[in-house]
């Protein structure tokens, strides 16, 4: 009996009927047209000299599944993700029960999607088992790009690269009812947002209109270039029901560390040895364990962007608590000239000797002077508004932003200059990430432009406009600057250990014996109720009390606003 290589995939007893089913030319043609596992045992055997990994099943699995319109795998390199996936799925989607009819796979050039079609071209070519049951094929050149006409089948295999026009491809009358995009993109294509809006932009117009509508399958596969890539907005968009699909990533070691495919790297010395054949750390971390590495240079990294949902916002409670609402302005151009401003919106707070800033907005408009002058006034208006006390709008000294400060003024708008103090934004950007670092700069999660805001900040020296990183880090330096020694907060190295206002006061609460006047005690309080130890429905009751509170302070604002 032959080793099980299929490990992993077929039992030993289903490895064993399937050696009996190979000698029989219809029973193994059967199989492999139901199973795509099996179709690999049958016609690519050789391919696999060692048992198969769990993910390997999940990607059989995701290749058989047409309940789903949109598939991505993320794996690590080294994984045979492209050779299952790509060379090995798209002969079996037309040969198999999908009978698929018409193929495309797309890469990120042309030349190197003419490698993927070489190989499949080998496979139908030279595997004779494979050409013996399910042949013949040949090549067809009536195109412009290169493609395989599978004539028993009616169906066609043809390739494309990023950028190509692939809407209005057919074959017959069939639409593209399979694409893969497979390493449709690179680091150079990834380093500015221009560029991957330009492949998104292509994506949504040209790639996903080819398809049919019911029946078309798209699958992405590859690693993990940027957190604003193409397949990081799909996966975005998957996630939060936007497209229907699936995501799987598959990085090279667990969270234990241990490999994911152990029977192919079984301990560390083929660990190391394949970091070694990669070479660069950075890589291994981007195209190996999917994450994003930071950069050489870089101010802000991800791991220190800290979010929080807009129902986390602590409100407007306790007035000893909320310093104001800061708005940023950086004005791009002259008076004449229609150039792009940049303003970020945020609340400070203070609470005891903790100090944060809450970022709820950020905004990239195009409008001419005196339409930045009503544009700030009306946010001005609007945060007046929620917050009941007055905002405050901060502009660079001098120039037209002096200018700008000075007429808002004239019209009663808390205006004020700051001036740079011959800081580069390099080093603004610096002093500016170490309250990032500890925690105490919070992104609202959805907010207006704030995902645009994070890539200006994380791909700072890489992305083409920086607008709304000035308008940032001015923000934070006025913090600094204007008390803020609560900003730098000793004993606290990481950032969530800091808790939000609103918890942080039920827990005060917390503390306080039911039914007492005693005066409520400080969080540092030794004698303190543990908030972790509450009960859900003492926590609900205190989550109600506080929701009242609110709601009589709300109203008696509103009506000393009335009186006034």
């Amino acid at each position: 009996m032959m080793t099980n290589t299929f490990n992993g995939l077929l039992t030993d007893e289903e490895w064993a009927v399937l050696e009996k089913v190979i000698k029989d030319p219809v029973l193994r043609k059967h199989a492999a047209k139901r199973s795509f596992a099996l179709f690999e045992a049958i016609y690519f055997g050789e391919y696999f000299t060692r048992p198969f990994a769990p993910f390997h099943k999940e990607f059989m699995a995701i290749a058989e599944d047409q309940e789903r319109k949109f598939y991505v795998v993320r794996a690590s390199r080294g994984f045979a993700k492209s050779t299952i996936l790509n060379t090995h799925y798209a002969i079996w989607a037309i040969l198999g029960y999908q009978q698929k009819k018409m193929a495309v796979i797309i890469a990120q050039t042309l030349e190197q999607a003419q490698r993927y079609m070489a190989k499949i071209r080998h496979e139908l070519e030279r595997n004779d088992l494979l050409r013996q049951d399910l042949g013949p094929f040949h090549e067809s050149g009536e195109w412009a790009i290169p493609s395989i006409v599978v004539d028993n089948y009616d169906a066609r295999i043809a390739i494309a690269s990023v950028g190509s026009h692939v809407r209005g491809l057919t074959h017959r009358h069939h639409r593209p009812d399979l694409v893969i995009l497979d390493d449709v993109e690179n680091l150079d294509s990834v380093r500015t947002r221009e560029n991957r809006d330009k492949t998104y932009e292509w994506f949504v117009s040209e790639v996903a209109p080819a398809g049919e509508l019911e029946t078309t399958k798209f699958l992405f596969l590859g690693t993990h270039l940027h957190d604003d890539s193409l397949v990081s907005r799909v996966v975005r968009e998957i996630e939060k029901g936007g497209r229907n699909g699936i995501v799987r990533s598959y990085p090279f070691l667990d969270e234990r560390g241990e490999p994911l495919w152990k029977a192919r790297y079984p301990d560390q010395q083929t660990v190391e040895a394949f970091k070694q054949m990669i070479g660069d750390e950075a890589a291994f971390e981007r195209e190996c364990m999917l994450r994003t590495p930071a950069e050489s240079g870089q101010i802000f990294l991800p791991g220190w962007v800290r979010e929080f949902e807009a129902s986390q916002h602590p409100g407007f409670a306790g007035w000893t608590r909320f310093r104001e609402t800061a708005i940023s302005v950086d004005v791009a151009g002259s008076k004449e000239t229609s150039d792009y401003t940049a303003v970020v919106v945020s609340d400070v707070w203070r609470y005891e000797d903790h100090m944060r800033i809450y970022v709820l907005e950020a905004y990239n408009v195009h409008l001419r002077f005196q339409e930045i002058k009503v544009f700030i006034q009306e946010l001005y208006e609007k945060h007046r508004q929620r917050t009941q006390s007055l905002p405050i709008v901060l502009t660079e000294a001098g120039g037209l932003q002096g200018w700008l400060a000075d007429e808002l003024k004239n019209i009663h708008v808390n205006a004020v200059e700051r001036s740079a103090g011959g800081m580069s934004k390099e080093d603004r950007g610096r002093v500016a990430s170490g309250p990032m670092q500890k925690g105490q700069v919070w992104f609202q999660r959805g907010g207006i432009g704030i995902d645009r805001l994070m890539e200006q900040l994380l791909g700072f020296g890489r992305e083409r406009y920086d607008d709304e990183f000035d308008a940032f880090t001015q923000t934070v330096l006025y913090v600094k600057e204007n008390n803020f020694s609560a900003f730098t907060i000793p004993g606290y190295e990481i950032a969530d250990s800091i808790p939000f206002p609103a918890e942080a006061e039920l827990a005060r609460k917390a503390s306080l014996k039911p039914d007492s006047n005693q005066t409520a005690q400080p969080l540092s309080d030794p004698q303190k109720k543990d908030y972790s130890q509450l009960t859900e429905e003492e926590r609900k009751n205190l989550e109600h009390e506080e929701d009242l509170r609110l709601m009589r302070e709300s109203e008696e604002r509103r009506m000393i606003g009335l009186s006034g």
